[in-house]
């Protein structure tokens, strides 16, 4: 789990993928800072490139989807600009959601140190 750039935690992105209107999200290792130039206009858009625990698979993810950021604000954010019509709707959907996404960080997280420990028998 070690970076390059001294990054050892797990962090939560939201994949822009919807199941059933929610948002799906995804644990990766931050693996460092990047920018990138999108469209004819090369507007620049700031991010983080991360792996994918299970695939190796490295991507660059919009900061604003970096969920478990700012002690959770930027999923805060998403959920009130990308899914607002949740709160509308029904305000326990975006409470869950918030809980399903902790969970899902936490639990990886859990699983990452267990493997660590049968990995490291000292």
């Amino acid at each position: 789990m070690d970076s390059p750039y001294d990054v050892n935690f797990l962090m939560l992105v939201y994949t822009g993928r919807k199941e059933e209107e929610r948002p799906v999200f995804r644990v990766v290792i931050p693996k460092g800072e990047c920018k990138v130039c999108i469209g004819t206009a090369l507007k620049e858009f700031w991010g983080i490139a991360g792996m994918d625990l299970k695939t190796g698979e490295t991507q660059w993810y919009n900061y604003n989807d970096c969920v478990s950021l700012e002690d959770w604000a930027v999923l805060d954010r998403l959920l009130r600009k990308r899914f607002g019509w949740m709160e509308m709707l029904d305000p326990g959907l975006v409470y869950e959601t918030k809980l399903l996404a902790k969970a899902q960080l936490e639990e990886t997280v859990r699983e990452q140190e267990e493997q660590h420990y049968k990995c490291d028998p000292a």
